[in-house]
């Protein structure tokens, strides 16, 4: 036993040695004498992690991959991804150059990276908040850009009715210019996306089909669902605020022992922060070697709450330190029997048993830790390996921040997601969720109550807008003026519906030349405006999400730890594809075509037509089998032929024209 003890102190001891070395030849990466000074003295002062050098190595090393010094910069990365726990910016971008080496050993980089963001603290807070933020701004966005897609579609039918019910008692400006002027003073007055939803949203659902409804409602129940839930988002505040509580007690994770870093701790205030505030400030007392006060400092912390097991290692440290081996085993205890699964009391008790020269004892608990996962905690605080140290000190668990910063974000007046989307909403983001369930029920209860005379609908023949007051039934479907004004006087159904298809056919020729002009404004308003309403909903989605990372340039919400850097140039090469992509594809939609053979009036028409026919011809077979007897076209047969024929049209005058449309459809001409 005696042997595996003195060979296991060996091999602890050749670890460290190796750690310092590597440290000591990484240093040497570092060519600016001022970032090497500080490293230095952040390592001498006990930090686990040096974020400030990680940036600065990070945007060396950028510069560096634009001069093509493809080996330095990634010697500058990965000490830079070496010397700190929570950035992942070096590890994607290491990877992405062993990607474009083709090289397979990209993959742990990326592992790595993805875990850093969304395992540590308070890169996780941070991200959840920007994605967050950009997924409702997404929909915000996507939503308001469908109701105006939609109101493009449907502008005919709102302006109709206007027309139709203002026009005589306005003689300036003409009734046709109201609807324009509404929307126009609408958007000069400036309400906020939130009344402009709401707007459209009553003057819209009317129109709406089901198809349309369904999308609109799906749209509004996320954003309202993100509402409900927005006072959650205040737990992710402490981590984007440098002057939160959290941030401040999150220092111990982040930066050495410093008047600065001791000064902001102290100034914490409330007795709900009380223990932590000890803890932060017994462990910065104990890097500094200022073991009384640390000592007094963890006392009162482990006095107040007796379950932190971090306390109680670094407590065990202090007298460690001193020389106390047995207080520091007991503290170490202490730390087991509150976490039995910490890798780093583990540790440390093999640490205390080897400088009480009891090295089977020590093998057990070094292997224990070993077990526990005492490697994964060097990688998470790589700044240790810089330093000989004979024993580990516990921070803020991710988890312990967390709990800091929910306490600290349940006690925030403003809400984070509505003071963001505050300048872009002008309304409460919390009581969101309101406006739109009273915008819904107003809507809801305007098209059950509006009277038949303000209904407005679709011509059955060209889609112009018709209401009551001038659309047409005689036919036995509904015309609009100018449709109804084609086919007067007509008796053949042939022929009025030729004329019908002609008119059709011009209206939607123009129709289509103009929508270009409407409905190019944002992606997928071209496939709302021909009723394809999934991808048109898709298309926006992809195009507000597109403009919110142009605008954010990829994060709304900084890292107050992080230095700036220069935006990589696919961070606006990604979005401007993807939103050119997005143009293009509502570009290329086409109008649905319709059938060449489309008849617009009821076969019974058609029937009753035909039986007509067949009784003017019965007289004309007779006056061919007697040809002493020639039929007169003014008898009594032909004369109720024609008439029933009118009657059967709605029609009370003889239709002057028929004779010469018939003949021109006998001779083959070609209606289009």
């Amino acid at each position: 036993m005696l042997h595996r003890g003195i060979a296991l102190t060996v091999a602890v001891l050749s670890a460290l040695a190796f750690c310092t070395g590597a440290g000591a030849q990484s240093l040497e990466i570092i060519t600016n004498a001022n970032l090497k000074a500080y490293t230095a003295s952040e390592l001498a002062h006990g930090a686990p992690s040096i974020p400030v050098t990680s940036r600065a190595l990070y945007r060396e090393a950028l510069q560096l991959l634009r001069e093509g010094k493809k080996e330095e910069a990634v010697r500058k990365l990965e000490l830079s991804a070496n010397i700190t726990g929570d950035y992942a910016a070096p590890l994607f971008t290491l990877a992405r150059i062993k990607i474009l080496s083709a090289s397979p050993d990209f993959l742990p980089y990326l592992i790595d990276g993805c875990k850093r963001v969304i395992v540590s603290y308070p890169s996780q807070a941070v991200f959840a908040a920007n994605a967050a933020a950009f997924l409702i701004f997404t929909v915000v966005g996507a939503l308001l850009a469908t109701l105006v897609a939609l109101l493009v579609k449907y502008w005919q039918l709102i302006d109709h009715k206007i027309v139709e019910a203002f026009g005589d008692r306005f003689t300036f400006p003409p009734a046709r210019w109201i609807i324009g002027i509404i929307c126009v003073a609408l958007v000069l007055m400036r309400l906020g996306f939130a009344l402009y939803i709401a707007i459209l949203l009553v003057a819209l659902w009317s129109f709406l089909n089901r198809r349309e409804k369904a999308a609109v409602l799906s749209l509004v129940i996320l954003l309202s669902a993100a509402s409900v839930l927005a006072r959650s988002s205040n737990m992710l505040a402490p981590a984007i605020d440098p002057r939160s509580v959290t941030n401040r007690l999150a220092l111990v994770n982040r930066r050495g022992a410093d008047e600065d870093c001791i000064a902001r701790i102290r100034a914490i205030e409330g007795k709900a922060y009380r223990t932590d505030r000890s803890f932060a400030l017994g462990t910065m007392m104990y890097r500094i070697g200022h073991y009384p006060d640390a000592q007094a400092y963890l006392l009162e912390s482990v006095s107040l709450s007796d379950l932190s097991a971090s306390a109680f290692v670094n407590l065990g440290n202090v007298y460690f330190m001193q020389g106390d081996y047995d207080k520091a085993l007991a503290g170490y205890q202490s730390a087991v029997e509150l976490d039995s699964a910490s890798a780093v009391a583990n540790y440390n008790i093999g640490q205390a048993y080897i400088k009480k020269m009891l090295f089977a004892q020590s093998g057990d608990w070094l292997e224990r830790a070993n077990m526990l996962g005492i490697d994964a905690f060097r990688s998470a605080h790589p700044a240790i390996g810089l330093r000989n140290s004979p024993v580990y000190e516990s921070g803020f668990e991710s988890g312990e921040l967390r709990s800091i910063a929910a306490l600290e974000g349940g006690a925030r007046r403003k809400i984070l997601i509505g003071e963001m989307l505050g300048p872009y909403l002008l309304f409460p983001f919390p009581w969101l969720w309101l406006l739109f369930a009273a915008s819904l029920c107003a809507a809801m209860i305007l098209a059950r109550k509006l009277p038949l005379t303000w209904h407005v609908e679709r011509c059955e023949n060209c889609g112009s807008a018709t209401c009551a007051a001038c659309g047409n039934m005689q036919t036995g479907i509904r015309l609009c003026r100018d449709c109804a004004a084609v086919i007067k006087d007509l008796g053949s159904v042939k022929v009025m519906e030729a004329l019908l298809r002609t008119r059709r056919q011009r209206v939607a020729s123009a129709r289509q030349r103009s929508h270009r002009r409407r409905t190019l404004f944002f992606p997928g308003a071209s496939h709302l405006y021909y009723g394809r309403t999934a991808p048109g909903v898709a298309l926006s989605l992809v195009g507000a999400g597109a403009v919110a990372i142009l605008v954010w340039k990829g994060a709304y919400f900084k890292d107050p730890g992080a230095m700036n850097t220069v935006q990589p140039l696919w961070m606006m090469l990604f979005p401007l594809g993807a939103l050119c992509a997005a143009y293009i594809a509502s570009f290329r939609v086409k109008a649905p075509q319709e059938p060449r053979n489309f008849r617009v009036f009821p076969p019974e028409m058609r029937l009753q037509e035909r039986g007509i026919v067949k009784e003017q011809e019965q007289p004309k077979a007779a006056a061919a089998a007697d040809p002493g007897t020639e039929p007169s076209s003014s008898g009594p047969t032909a004369v109720g032929a024609k008439a029933g024929a009118r009657a059967a049209t709605g029609q009370t005058k003889p239709p002057a024209r028929e004779e010469a449309l018939v003949g021109g459809i006998e001779k083959g001409s070609k209606w289009h």
